[in-house]
């Protein structure tokens, strides 16, 4: 057997041949050869079954991927499942990306209609078109009696939409939550009477009003959270994210028991580390981050302290992903990336950065490499950070080496793969020269002895070698 999983590996076709050498090949092979079968035409048409006989019976996982329009089919889950062996509880459903309108019909029955509560375990919403609104009561409907679903994605755009409850409606206790654009307008009776948070153990906050949220609900409720994620970066409440902020300090440091990964967009002036401190021993993975952002140069974005980042270094001792914020006309950057480096098992850094152009200097900038300010500063970095490392090394126990580098971005002027550019005259100028603010530069090692930088932007990539330990 392991010899045809190797063979499928470098040559799938070749293994597929060797099932006809003899019967045991065949017996061996055909099940490593078909252990994953997708679905097209030949298989599913009406004499399928009679050309492939048993060729689904040992199936146990399946993923529904997308609607196939050949015969412009419809297919919801209650049309793919075996529903005696639904009645009998033996199998767990998963949704992703689910559409609103699947195929049509009446909406008031159409989730019920095509998804067996009872064996829904996962659900996780599509970018809804057209908007949640029209159909949020079939689809709480569904939630309300799934009561085996553990993990939630509710998605919406805009200022997002809401359940209205009644009654004894209840939602299931989930264990990972996600909510992006909803529009929480509930009061503590109601999260108390329709909600359940006692399992959660993943909960992501993504533009809704936070400070609503966190006002309303039960902080001990939450103590079991190992993932914690609030980007409250809309126009919800605006006016009172400082009071959000200092919930949310509240929260992640005398409620919640040990974190594994803290991903936060917050007011950085005002929100001290003695919260992250609390979960020294068991987070690792932190991304912090001020509301402010890089979009604008003129802007200065507040930024953690190299005395602040020395003393997570020290207590953090398990962190190997960090995303951070450098403003340089805030922090010295030597002092800023040295204490950096002082993160024993840090493996994986970002790091957001102002872009270095100055659309109105003169002589205007240049998109001559020899003048590429933002690339010369992002390599300056990458250079500081792998000798402070490779130094680190030397100077530790070959029985406590410290760890490699895996990554090092930095992203320039507040770079994203979908985004619209700086808007100004200056600036649509410059982009037609091929100047740019928004850049993304990626540091990854491929060997012991090489590192790979790669130009987000334009999707360049350059090599070098470095002596010593990356």
């Amino acid at each position: 057997m392991l010899m045809f999983e190797q063979l499928i590996e470098v040559d799938r076709h070749t293994a597929t041949k060797a099932r006809l050498v003899c019967r045991r090949f065949n017996d061996i092979a055909t099940p490593l050869v078909y252990r994953t079968v997708s679905l097209n035409k030949n298989v599913v048409c009406k004499d399928g079954e009679i050309r492939h006989q048993q060729a689904l019976d040992n199936i146990f996982r399946w993923r529904y991927v997308k609607i196939n329009q050949w015969e412009k089919w419809s297919w919801r889950p209650c049309h793919v499942l075996d529903m005696e062996i639904v009645k009998q509880n033996r199998l767990k459903l998963h949704i992703e990306d689910l559409p609103i309108d699947i195929c049509g019909g009446d909406l008031q029955k159409l989730y019920i209609q095509s998804i067996p509560p009872s064996m829904l375990v996962s659900l996780r919403l599509g970018i809804p078109t057209p908007p949640l609104t029209t159909q949020l009561e079939t689809l709480k409907e569904l939630l309300t009696q799934a009561h085996n679903l553990e993990t939630l994605h509710y998605q919406d755009r805009g200022q997002g939409t809401h359940f209205v409850f009644s009654g004894n409606e209840r939602l299931p206790s989930f264990k990972e939550l996600r909510l992006e654009s909803y529009d929480w307008n509930h009061d503590s009776h109601e999260v108390a009477a329709h909600w359940d948070f006692s399992r959660l153990e993943s909960l992501e906050l993504i533009s809704m009003p936070t400070f609503s949220f966190l006002s309303s609900v039960s902080f001990p409720d939450l103590a079991g959270l190992k993932t914690l994620r609030v980007e409250d970066f809309s126009l919800h409440n605006h006016y009172r994210r400082e009071e959000a902020n200092e919930l949310l300090h509240t929260l992640v440091k005398s409620h919640i028991n040990a974190l594994t990964t803290l991903d936060l967009r917050v007011h950085i002036s005002l929100f001290p580390i003695d919260a992250i401190l609390s979960h020294a021993s068991s987070l690792h993975t932190l991304r912090l981050r001020d509301h402010t952002g890089f979009s604008d140069e003129s802007l200065r974005v507040p930024t953690l302290s190299p005395a602040d980042l020395v003393t997570l270094a020290t207590s953090l001792t398990h962190l190997h992903t960090l995303e951070l914020d450098m403003d340089t006309h805030l922090v010295s950057t030597n002092a800023f990336l040295r204490s950096l480096s002082l993160f024993p098992k840090l493996t994986n850094l970002t790091l957001h950065i102002h872009t270095l152009v100055d659309p109105h200097s003169s002589p205007p900038p240049s998109p001559h490499p020899d003048n590429d300010k933002d690339k010369q500063f992002a390599y300056r970095i990458f250079y500081f950070l792998v000798q402070a490392r490779r130094q680190q090394q030397e100077q530790q126990t070959s029985e406590r080496p410290g760890s490699s580098w895996k990554s090092i971005t930095i992203n320039v002027g507040g770079w994203q793969r979908v985004m619209v550019r700086r808007l100004s005259e200056a600036w649509k100028a410059l982009n037609r020269k091929g100047v740019f603010a928004e850049r993304c530069f990626v540091l990854t090692r491929r060997l012991v002895l090489y590192l790979a930088i790669r130009d987000e932007c334009f999707r360049r990539s350059s090599g070098f070698k470095c002596d010593g330990r990356l």
